[in-house]
């Protein structure tokens, strides 16, 4: 045994694709030099002795714009604007790039293995080269130059024109410029980004006929780069002097007596403007003129156009407007205007007379009228001028007693005084007043005054009765309105002075408002009824009072008025309600409450009556069945029969107060003042006397693949009578829980279910599956507080969602739940099975919508007698079946319709979706079927059709045509039943060159004596004139047997037709 070392040498066969390394992106600036590089590509093969080419595939390279736009190469040649070195990949500049040409290039790049041995070895990338943009672009005006015109006094920042231009570097920010005069540049302003050219001052026409300036536009590449364009624009003239009035005179003098016409002054004004920019209209305001003045609108006089009236108007107040190029201008708004105000002053006429104004009727004053106070006091008025003596009064008195005498104290003023004392010499008297103004010539009206001198009053009313201050007894009973005590007062003065009238003062607690006294008679009587309980006394004071002028004199005095009591008054409750409490089942009168005492309004004075009697208690209402008594005497409320609280917890007694014991027959309707009845609420104690008590023996509920870890699966409820902590209920499971009719719950824990004591909710206590099969049974118990319980049976059912039926109603689940318990009972009743309801939800329809008028329903039924649950059919076959008895029941709960919660797909249902399928394609195959029959038809119908005719005619057309027609026809094969042998002819061979010829001509001839026959049944006769024939029948082997040839001659001409005839023909 040995061993050797063995070298292998593996020979390499080139049979590697080379491939590309490296990116395969770069970006080159435009207006790079010829032969810069540019980048290198770098590709590698794995074999040895590869010998790597590179090239460039100019189908496969594509080239686009700045906007996205591809690039032909026929259009621009970007791919010769590179050389690749074929040896080691090294790309440069051919030409030069123009970005704005070109944007953007994807190089398509091969290298290729060309020592391979077996076919192309080569790989494929491209190259995404960036033309990076140079600024080499000057910016470029759209127009050569910019010629505009614009309006003279324009306003600032209106636009006079925008220059644009346009760069086609890649930065295309261009900024704007202006260039020229310094003048004319404060003009103008330009925006610097958009190009646009504003009005920057006032341009006056007169300075600046033409605006001449230049506009730079540069971008902002590194070098900027600019470009200059001219623009001319001519300043237009226009209105642009306003019109002002020569001198300054403003104020006018017209008398108001100035007839219509007088010229009152010449208003001028000028303009600096020329032609009818510099024509003046004069135009005078009708508002402020009130159409008294007009104004000549060329030459500017100022005329009195209407009556004056200074007392009406004194001054005017006017607006002179001066116009030029008015008014064809003033349309057009090139109209300019100057105003100015002018007040006209009116001087005054002595045309108004004095107005007198003095007090209406006689003027009162008494005898003892101080002589230094003024008696009439008067005024008047002159409505001209009051600066001169056309508007200056004076006043005089003509008095024929000499007791009076008049003092003028201001302008329009003046005052009536007595010259002595007036004592003894009351009166009336009569004045005569002047009064004038101090015009040129005055004018004077004239006027009486009177004045009245009364008697002084100097004497008060005196009582009489009663003659001092006084007190007065009246009873509580008095009535309203009767007078019960009068008083009276004299007065030693005469006539009106002595007249005495009566009033009540005024108090501050108002004791007044519940008398009143005739003002006359001074009889007191009472406007409201007394009540002694709540008032005892009245302190009145009366007033005597004169009528006496000026002021009237009076005299008051007290009165007390002491109201007597009477016995007009029921005891009263201080409470009107009072809660009592009675335990029940106690014996009778074991338990008495003694009720409240009451108080009595009423005072008895021990000097005017008897003492107060007692007072007696009645129960008036409320104990019609006789459970309590009452001792009238004592007020003690006890029980006179046994208290059932479970019967009866609450009695509401109305006990009444009076003074009359003697007659104990008392009612609420005669009860009197509500103020003597108490209202006694009486509630019944509990004592634990009841146990608590199921709804139902029997509660069912089920449970599907659905209900969750801790669902309520059914409510127990149980009711206890009794009230408070003894009616208090709690729920216990009893016993175990039984499992019926099993499958799969082998596994559950020992307590599936968990009944909340305090709620009697039933919970499931684990996760159902859907192999789990059969029902569930205990028992629960309900026990209170003192140990009474209650039992009932539990059933829950194990349902497969399928199994549930969903009732559609037109109702709201609120509405449902309320009512739920009479529907299950209803529903039960007729179908004789355990009713459970699942759950209730809002409707929601076939498109996923929800529909809050409706509600779903779901609900399964369990048969009672092998507590099987109902299948859906069954379920819906169960209600078909008692529809009439449901009705009433459907109608009451607008029951829409009722289905399976989801959609069964039974044994039943596949086979009868497998026979719909045999049917439906059954019935297709018998259409096509039926289709190509009637197809069929059609077409032997069409085949026949000239095969009949021709029989037709062979068999009953001997009366029309000639011999020789006949003859022709006897000749022709048919399928008649008197045609010869040989008549199903065949068509002569194919196979031989004479029977293609014949054939043609045989068609050609059949066309010609089909179109001759069709003429011949419309004309009568055959064209047995026209033609001549002559058969010959010979035999040409197997293949012309039973053909028939035929020779047709017309004319001098013969030809020969030879055809294979068949019935169709003809």
């Amino acid at each position: 045994q040995g061993s050797c070392l063995v070298n292998v040498t593996i020979t390499d066969v080139n049979n590697k694709p080379p491939y590309f390394i490296g990116p395969t992106a770069v970006a080159v600036r435009e207006n790079t030099p010829v032969g810069t590089e540019v980048y290198r590509l770098v590709a590698s093969d794995p074999d040895d002795g590869a010998m790597l080419r590179y090239y460039i595939d100019r189908s496969q390279s594509e080239g686009k714009t700045e906007e996205g736009a591809l690039v032909k190469l026929d259009d621009y040649d970007f791919v010769s604007a590179f050389v690749l070195n074929e040896t080691n990949g090294l790309l440069k500049i051919a030409k030069l790039l123009d970005r704005e040409k070109i944007a953007e290039i994807k190089l398509a790049c091969v290298v290729e293995d060309v020592a391979a041995e077996r076919g192309d070895q080569m790989a494929n990338t491209v190259l995404k080269i960036t033309i990076l943009d140079e600024n080499d672009n000057n910016p470029k005006f759209r127009k050569p130059f910019y010629k505009h015109s614009i309006a003279e006094n324009s306003q600032y920042g209106v636009a006079v024109c925008t220059v644009v231009a346009e760069d086609a570097d890649q930065n295309k920010t261009i900024k704007y410029s202006l260039e020229g005069d310094k003048g004319v540049l404060d003009l103008v302003h330009i925006d610097d980004e958009t190009g646009e050219i504003v009005v920057r001052n006032r341009i006056d026409h007169e300075e600046y006929g033409w605006l001449n300036f230049s506009v730079r536009a540069a971008d902002t590449g590194s070098p900027p780069r600019a470009s200059f364009v001219e623009v001319f624009v001519q300043v237009l003239d226009e209105n642009d002097n306003n019109p002002y009035f020569v001198d300054n005179v403003n104020d006018f003098y017209v008398w108001e007596n100035a007839t219509v016409g007088t010229e009152i002054a010449i208003i001028q004004a000028k303009d600096l403007d020329s032609g009818d920019f510099g024509r003046i209209t004069y135009i005078l305001d009708r508002v402020s003129s009130k159409e008294k003045f007009s104004i000549d609108p060329e030459k500017g006089v100022l005329r009195v156009a209407g009556a004056l009236d200074r007392e009406e108007t004194a001054e005017y107040m006017m607006a002179v407007e001066a116009w030029d190029n008015y008014p064809y201008g003033y349309l057009n708004g090139e109209s300019r205007n100057a105003f100015k105000h002018i007040l006209v002053h009116v001087m005054d006429d002595n045309d108004n007379a004095p107005v007198i104004q003095k007090p209406s009727g006689c003027s009162m004053i008494t005898e003892y009228h101080n002589i230094n106070d003024p008696i009439v006091k008067l005024r008047a008025t002159d409505a001209d001028d009051p600066s001169i003596g056309n508007g200056q009064l004076s006043f005089d008195i003509s008095d024929a007693s000499g007791i009076f005498y008049i003092q003028q104290v201001s302008a329009q003023n003046a005052e009536i005084y007595s010259r002595g004392p007036l004592k003894n010499l009351h009166g009336n008297y009569t004045l005569e007043l002047i009064v004038s103004d101090l015009g040129s010539v005055p004018n004077t009206v004239r006027d009486t005054v009177e004045i009245c001198v009364t008697d002084f009053n100097d004497h008060a009313p005196v009582f009489v009765v009663p003659s001092g201050n006084t007190t007065v007894k009246v009873f509580e009973n008095t009535t309203v309105g009767k007078p019960f005590f009068q008083v009276h007062a004299y007065d030693e003065d005469v006539e009106e002075n002595a007249i005495v009238r009566y009033r009540l003062k005024m108090d501050s607690l108002g004791n007044y408002r519940k008398f009143s006294i005739d003002k006359e008679t001074g009889e007191l009587s009472l406007t409201a009824a007394l009540d002694r309980e709540q008032q005892m006394m009245y302190d009145l004071r009366i007033e005597a009072y004169d009528q006496g002028i000026p002021t009237p004199l009076s005299s008051s005095v007290d009165l007390i008025v002491y109201v007597r009591d009477v016995n007009d008054n029921q005891p009263q409750f201080l409470l009107k309600e009072i809660s009592l409490n009675f335990t029940e089942h106690m014996i009778p009168g074991a338990e008495r409450i003694r009720l409240p005492d009451t108080v009595d309004q009423d005072y008895l004075d021990p000097l005017e009556g008897p003492t107060a009697s007692a007072v007696c208690y009645y129960i008036v209402a409320g104990n019609e069945d006789g459970h309590f008594g009452l001792d009238p005497v004592t007020h003690e409320l006890m029980v006179e029969k046994e208290l059932d609280r479970e019967n009866r917890s609450l009695y509401k007694l109305h006990i009444k107060a009076s003074e009359e014991c003697s007659y104990a027959n008392f009612s609420l309707e005669t009860g009197g003042q509500a103020s003597n009845l108490l209202k006694a609420t009486v509630y019944i104690n509990d004592i634990n006397d009841n146990s608590p008590v199921f709804e139902s023996k029997i509660f069912t509920g089920g449970i599907s693949t659905s209900s969750l870890f801790g669902a309520t699966i059914l409510q127990l409820k149980a009711n206890d009578a009794d009230d408070g902590l003894n009616g208090l209920v709690r729920y216990y499971r009893h016993g175990e829980v039984r499992k019926t009719l099993a499958e799969g719950l082998d596994d559950l824990r020992s307590d599936p279910f968990l009944v909340d004591a305090d709620t009697g909710k039933v919970l499931l206590n684990f996760f159902p599956q859907k192999s789990m099969r059969g029902y569930f049974d205990f028992s629960v118990t309900a026990n209170d507080s003192y140990g009474c319980h209650d039992r009932a049976h539990v059933f829950i059912y194990l349902i497969r969602e399928d199994q549930r039926v969903k009732f559609i109603l037109r109702q709201r689940p609120s509405e449902i739940r309320h009512n739920i318990n009479s529907f299950r009972e209803i529903l039960s009743n007729v179908s004789g099975c355990i009713v459970n309801i699942d759950d209730i939800r809002v409707h929601e329809n076939p498109d996923g919508s929800v529909d809050r008028t409706k509600s779903d329903m779901f609900m399964h039924l369990v048969d009672q007698k092998n507590n099987s649950v109902l299948e859906v059919h069954q379920v819906l076959q169960l209600l078909d079946k008692h529809v009439e008895k449901l009705d009433r029941l459907f109608k009451e709960f607008n029951v829409l319709d009722t289905q399976a919660s989801e959609l069964i797909q039974t044994a039943e249902m596949d086979e009868l979706s497998v026979n719909i399928i045999w049917l439906f394609v059954t019935n297709i195959l018998l259409g096509a079927l039926l289709i190509v029959v009637i197809g069929l038809s059609i077409s032997q119908r069409l085949s026949y059709r000239r095969r009949l005719r021709a029989a037709k005619i062979a068999a009953f057309g001997s009366s029309g045509p000639s011999r020789m027609y006949q003859e022709v026809l006897g000749a022709v094969p048919n399928t008649n039943k008197h045609s010869m042998k040989g008549s199903n002819p065949i068509w002569i061979g194919s196979g031989s060159p004479e029977g293609e010829w014949l054939k043609d001509e045989f068609d050609k001839c059949k066309d010609a004596i089909d179109a001759q026959y069709e003429r011949s049944l419309s004309s009568g006769f055959f064209i047995d004139n026209c033609l001549q024939y002559e058969a010959r029948k010979s035999l040409a082997g197997a293949e012309a047997n039973n053909a028939v040839n035929y020779q047709i001659k017309r004319g001098s001409e013969s030809t020969l037709c030879a055809r294979n005839l068949e019935t169709t023909e003809l």
